[in-house]
């Protein structure tokens, strides 16, 4: 594929590279595919990757286009060329909370733990905050 630039993907009729994205309940998907939907192009999920990093996976293996953010450990893996979609939303996470907590609390921190690093791997690592609150954000696009 030697798409470069953004103008150059929506001007093929129809898309020829398959698509590689997260499942259609991801943030990442949703944002995506408003953008398509602004844009009047359709294009459907060819393969959906649990990961961000089977994403990159996919497509360092030639199997197709992939949507991820815009992080450098993910978009600077070998065999992966990024190409920016201008006038598409941005992806923003944000993660706070309080050292003391309920069990549910934390049974809540843990789950949001793990499904951040099951969609960053590389990248998910929790700040230490001001007075002892530990925070995690991003903002990507």
């Amino acid at each position: 594929c030697e798409v470069t630039t953004a103008s150059q993907l929506w001007a093929q009729d129809p898309l020829r590279q398959p698509l590689i994205c997260l499942p259609p309940g991801e943030s990442i998907a949703k944002l995506f595919y408003r953008g398509l939907r602004q844009l009047k192009v359709e294009w459907p999920t060819a393969i959906e990757a649990s990961s961000t990093d089977l994403v990159l996976r996919y497509v360092a293996n030639g199997y197709g286009i992939g949507v991820t953010v815009d992080l450098p450990p993910l978009v600077t893996a070998p065999g992966v060329r990024v190409v920016k979609l201008p006038g598409f939303d941005p992806v923003e996470f944000m993660a706070l909370w309080c050292q003391s907590s309920t069990a549910l609390h934390q049974e809540m921190r843990a789950l949001i733990a793990q499904r951040a690093g099951e969609l960053f791997p590389q990248v998910a690592k929790p700040a230490q905050g001001k007075r002892g609150r530990r925070a995690a954000s991003a903002r990507a696009g």
